[in-house]
């Protein structure tokens, strides 16, 4: 991955390199939050899905060679939501009318026109499910301090409303492995980073967010790859397949296989209708769908056995979908 990520990143900048446009081009390179497993993690605590550093913080490399100096430690928080007022400051335009952003340009910091602000809080909120519930896995994050709020709550749907918050304060300025919580010592700056948290909670959850759906059928959509680890509908622990907007046509359902996979059937489930038939040895079979906006679920059950479990060693999960008429 290493290899392929620095290969890749070598053909963007040479491409630029040949149009001439390397001096004055942005190039922002950071990743994606914690790790999956235990690894290198340069002494943060806790890992993807943590409210820790080691499942939130990212490197971020920034360079503009004609606009920047090279070389250069920036000590100032940011975030994702940073970036968008930073690129309309690059290129000098205005946000929309009536809009606020979340963020702040982080332009004047790398340019050494502003100091590190010291009333900076950013907001950490990670958990299962589209509907924002009040200290699940939280953290409010300064220049100096740390509040985490029930780490490690990530796959709660909800807290009971009695229970109490399991509160941690850390000092990142001399412990960025979050190992000494001052949550006892430091009442007060407890106190205004859980109000902070509160303040911003009730704007966040305001209106609620409304998920998007897949299009099936229709035009460069066609062919499309469900894949279950996009999948984020479950029950009893079933995948519950996807939210779809389908365009009513003949189907070809292609449920990848694992080698070795005996024979069995396709089931579809879609519009209150469930349905199945024999697998062609390619692991598809053809459906008639009715057009529609509902919840497709597609999966493989071998012949003589029960529907497979999200987890199960031997379930089977992306699907290809094709219209065929």
């Amino acid at each position: 991955m290493l290899e392929n990520m620095d290969d890749n990143l070598g053909r963007l900048l040479t491409r630029l390199d040949q149009l001439g446009l390397r001096d004055n081009t942005l190039v922002v390179f950071l990743s994606d939050n914690g790790l999956a497993q235990e690894r290198y993690n340069a002494g943060l605590r806790g890992l993807k899905t943590w409210a820790y550093e080691g499942g939130i913080r990212v490197p971020c490399f920034v360079q503009w060679p004609q606009a920047l100096e090279g070389r250069k430690e920036i000590d100032q928080i940011a975030a994702h939501v940073d970036f968008f007022p930073t690129i309309l400051d690059v290129c000098q335009l205005d946000p929309p009318e009536n809009v606020k952003l979340d963020g702040t340009s982080l332009l004047p910091f790398w340019r050494g026109q502003r100091v590190v602000d010291q009333n900076r809080e950013v907001f950490i909120q990670c958990h299962r499910g589209l509907e924002p519930q009040r200290y699940i896995n939280c953290a409010v994050v300064t220049q100096s301090y740390k509040l985490v709020i029930n780490p490690g709550t990530f796959g709660r749907r909800r807290l009971d409303s009695a229970q109490v918050p399991k509160i941690e304060l850390y000092d990142l300025r001399s412990d960025l492995a979050e190992k000494h919580d001052l949550s006892k010592e430091r009442l007060r700056t407890v106190a205004r980073l859980k109000a902070a948290y509160d303040r911003w909670f009730a704007v966040e959850t305001s209106p609620r967010v409304e998920p998007g759906v897949i299009h099936l059928g229709e035009g460069a959509e066609d062919p499309a790859l469900l894949s279950r680890y996009q999948d984020g509908t479950y029950q009893d622990g079933y995948s519950r397949g996807w939210s779809v907007k389908l365009t009513a046509g003949r189907y070809d359902l292609s449920v990848k296989q694992r080698e070795g996979t005996p024979r069995g059937r396709v089931f579809v489930s879609w519009l209150g209708r469930t349905e199945s038939r024999p697998a062609a040895a390619s692991g598809g079979a053809v459906f008639d769908l009715r057009e529609g906006k509902g919840l497709l679920d597609v999966w493989w059950q071998t012949d003589g056995e029960t529907r497979k479990r999200i987890g199960d060693s031997s379930a089977i999960g992306d699907v290809m979908v094709r219209r065929l008429e």
